[in-house]
């Protein structure tokens, strides 16, 4: 079965809901990031390879799955973080996540 390609706007809103979804939001820096990745992985021609709308939701994943490394690193087991910290994603998280999600990827083209 064929599904057409999203477009990047339309990549943005499923990642926004699905964190939305999680209680995760994210900081503007990282709002532009997932925008910026979500252009980048059309425009190269990952996206289909990526699988287009799972790529959006898997993206959302791996961005919290980084921030969720980036507090322990933080706070280890010792310290507990404060809340918003650990609902909030920076641009560091998305960027990690996309370039992750990207390694060893070539375009369609």
């Amino acid at each position: 079965m064929d599904f057409p390609t999203y477009a990047a706007e339309e990549l943005v809103l499923i990642a926004e809901s699905f964190l939305r979804a999680q209680g995760d939001v994210l900081t503007d820096e990282a709002a532009v990031a997932l925008r910026t990745s979500c252009d980048l992985a059309v425009a190269s021609g990952f996206i289909d390879r990526l699988g287009n709308g799972r790529f959006a939701r898997e993206f959302g994943r791996k961005a919290a799955a980084v921030r969720d490394l980036r507090i322990y690193d933080l706070h280890g087991s010792s310290g507990v973080p404060p809340p918003d910290e650990v609902t909030t994603l920076h641009v560091g998280d998305v960027m990690d996540a996309y370039q992750e999600l990207t390694q060893g990827v070539s375009p369609d083209r």
